[in-house]
């Protein structure tokens, strides 16, 4: 079940970039209905992530901001929607953050 839900993260991120909100929303409701999560997003959040990483591993800490950054950036850059948000799920996959770590 974890490797379907990470697959269906890297789908929602891939539909989300690529400009396809509709594709993307209907990942993540799947996602939801797997994880039996009423919100996918819910407790994902740029602060929710550091103050998390702060506790457990700075050098983590400071590479999830660099990649968030550059994330950010290429988000900008490229004109999308929801920059936080792209950047948000974009930077977790770079440092290959699993969820455990976050609980």
């Amino acid at each position: 079940m974890k490797e379907y839900a990470k697959t269906l993260r890297r789908l929602a991120k891939d539909f989300r970039l690529a400009g396809e909100g509709k594709l993307c929303d209907a990942v993540l409701l799947a996602l939801a209905d797997i994880t039996e999560a009423s919100d996918v997003r819910a407790d994902l959040s740029y602060s929710f992530i550091m103050r998390k990483l702060r506790k457990l591993d700075k050098d983590r800490a400071k590479e999830f901001q660099v990649a968030y950054k550059q994330a950010f950036d290429e988000a900008f850059l490229s004109g999308l929607d929801n920059l936080d948000e792209v950047a948000l799920l974009q930077a977790v996959q770079e440092i290959d953050l699993d969820s455990e770590e976050l609980e």
